[in-house]
């Protein structure tokens, strides 16, 4: 009976080591530049049927505030944004009344 329930263990031990061996980590965060953007946020104004971008900020910050700014301005998805600016993406939008330039 002692026979039995080491194999008994010795198989259980070398079903739960199979999936171990054979698992992925997960992949790490993309940092492109020490995770830093450039983002230039403003207002628009039409003079004389001239568009004038008046530039209120130009910050360097990290990729996720930038994202956070402009979902805030343009109503885009955070998540998105935020992981295609890790891969290196400029953005651009402008509303009536705003703009959101981000650049690597």
């Amino acid at each position: 009976m002692n026979l039995k329930k080491m194999a008994t263990a010795a198989a259980l031990a070398g079903a739960l080591a199979i999936p171990m061996a054979t698992t992925t980590s997960a992949q790490p965060p993309v940092n492109i530049g020490g995770g830093l953007v450039n983002v230039q946020v403003g207002t628009i104004e039409i003079i004389d049927d001239v568009v004038v971008r008046n530039v209120l900020n130009d910050l360097t910050v990290s990729v996720g505030v930038a994202a956070n700014i402009a979902a805030n301005v343009c109503g885009v998805n955070v998540g998105v944004l935020a992981s295609d600016l890790g891969r290196g993406a400029d953005f651009a939008c402008e509303t009536a009344e705003q703009f959101v330039d981000i650049t690597q």
